[in-house]
């Protein structure tokens, strides 16, 4: 199960969007005999469409799965609190219901300022959870990202804490790789 809220996202118009795509393509492309479900936030509702283009020759169209959450869910409004946290719990049970022997997060640092909703490990830990690991330049500039906003330092550290929970982290470089086995700290054996 490959969640897809980076292609979703004020991120899709980013290289995490782009990142998003090109390696689900390339994750689809490759599947093997393997089954592969892709999910998105049903919040998104004007992203749907074209995702599923993008995959009409690829994927099964009954393999693209929108998970539903009552929203607004963003973290930048505090009212959003409850509705996310009950949400996350419904994404998780949802992807719990396909069945997966693993759940790809291509960018689990989504939510603060939409409707993305991320988390990994409120149901338990069963089912291993890989992440695209981007990098963790609010959490190494925290003068400029954190030390000021109280409220977006909480949503960062709350998906620090998620992060910590993931079974193997994707990164692009060496750089990112080294930066996550030193400051999360995450093993580095399961960085790649």
């Amino acid at each position: 199960v490959i969640d897809m809220q980076g292609a979703q996202t004020v991120s899709r118009f980013r290289g995490i969007g782009r990142y998003t795509l090109n390696l689900t393509k390339a994750l689809v492309r490759n599947r093997g005999r393997h089954e592969i479900y892709l999910v998105l936030n049903g919040l998104f509702t004007d992203t749907i469409e074209p995702i599923r283009i993008a995959f009409d020759k690829l994927l099964p169209q009954e393999n693209i799965r929108i998970f539903s959450a009552t929203g607004p869910v963003s973290e930048i409004h505090f009212g959003n609190k409850s509705r996310r946290q009950i949400s996350e719990f419904l994404r998780e049970e949802y992807l719990d219901s396909l069945n997966p022997d693993i759940i790809h997060i291509c960018s689990l640092f989504e939510g603060y300022l939409d409707d993305a909703v991320t988390s990994i490990g409120l149901l338990g830990e069963a089912t291993p959870v890989s992440v695209t690991f981007h990098d963790l330049i609010p959490f190494l500039n925290y003068e400029h990202y954190l030390k000021q906003n109280k409220t977006f330092s909480a949503f960062y550290h709350s998906k620090l804490a998620y992060l910590r929970r993931a079974s193997i982290l994707l990164t692009q470089s060496d750089s990112v790789t080294r930066e996550g086995a030193k400051h999360i700290p995450f093993n580095k054996n399961n960085i790649v």
